[in-house]
């Protein structure tokens, strides 16, 4: 599993995507349609979806197993406004809103549910392969 991430390599979602300590792989390079990822973006303008985003998760989005979107408070209601629109639309999991390039906390929440998610899929396997022999 990687974390697939756009934007700039010296912004927010870059900075934060670093610190999580997991293989990670812009969106224009990602080519991969068969192992799952998790999507790391920014809300653009007042609350959207960028185009780039929208139309790579038009051809991906059944390989994804969350999202974590990067946002500004000062917007108020459209803190993180990406990440809940990517959640109904493509009925991915929000599971992080972070502000910036995200707070040490929001590095270990996620680090810890990524983790687990992938703790998780390793008994799914491992008991999906003992249930075939």
């Amino acid at each position: 599993m990687k974390i697939i991430f756009d934007g700039q390599e010296q912004g927010n979602v870059y900075d934060f995507v670093e610190k999580l300590g997991f293989p990670k792989e812009h969106v224009k390079k990602f080519n991969n349609e068969e192992e799952e990822f998790f999507l790391v973006t920014k809300t653009v303008k007042f609350g959207e979806i960028s185009d780039e985003i929208e139309n790579f998760l038009e051809k991906n989005s059944h390989l994804a197993i969350g999202v974590a979107v990067s946002g500004n408070k000062n917007y108020g209601s459209n803190f993180g406004k990406a990440g809940e629109l990517i959640s109904k639309k493509f009925n991915i999991p929000l599971i992080l809103k972070f502000e910036g390039k995200g707070f040490s906390e929001d590095i270990a929440f996620l680090q810890k549910w990524l983790k687990n998610y992938k703790k998780e899929n390793k008994i799914m396997d491992q008991n999906m392969s003992q249930t075939k022999n």
